[in-house]
């Protein structure tokens, strides 16, 4: 009966080592897979640190993209602005050298217009100069012959008291000489 015990004893004593060292094992793998899920947990935590790094570089990013784009948008507006004006100063320039080529055309016509009428007035005063040229001439030959006449006459008033009665009786001249 010993005996009995004794194996019945060995036998227990081998089924709680068995259950022991299934324990033993299942501890084992109960801690590698705690192992393993506290590593996985500091990898996601890194992760995790990680995301929220980039996450506040990528807001930071954006908050700088919206202030350069808000900022390219006044700049923008601004040209807008400035081209519009320029435009509209450009316009009213062309406008005013488009009246002032026009008034530039006038005055040039004028000036032909004038510069016509000099010439035709040269023209003139040349023709009127040898008119009054010839004029003069003949106003001379004229005053010569006036001259010449008078001579005439008081020589013969002198030479024959009676000439200027004879002359001036209705313009009839009866004398020979008086031709």
């Amino acid at each position: 009966m010993l005996q009995e015990e004794v194996a019945r004893l060995k036998k227990q004593c081998d089924e709680v080592a068995q259950e022991r060292n299934s324990a033993i094992r299942e501890r084992n793998g109960l801690k590698q897979q705690c192992t393993s899920a506290i590593r996985q947990w500091d990898i996601a935590l890194r992760e995790r640190n990680e995301y929220r790094e980039a996450l506040a570089k990528v807001q930071q990013q954006h908050e700088e993209a919206v202030k350069e784009i808000n900022q390219a948008m006044a700049v923008r507006m601004k040209a807008s602005k400035d081209l519009k004006r320029l435009t509209e100063e450009r316009n009213a320039a062309m406008q005013e050298y488009s009246l002032i080529m026009s008034e530039r055309d006038t005055v040039h016509k004028e000036m032909e217009k004038l510069s016509d009428d000099l010439t035709q007035a040269f023209k003139k005063n040349k023709t009127l100069e040898v008119e009054n040229k010839d004029f003069v001439e003949e106003v001379n030959l004229h005053s010569a012959f006036i001259f010449s006449f008078t001579n005439y006459f008081r020589t013969r008033t002198t030479l024959y008291p009676n000439f200027a009665s004879v002359i001036s009786h209705e313009n009839k001249v009866h004398c020979p000489w008086w031709l």
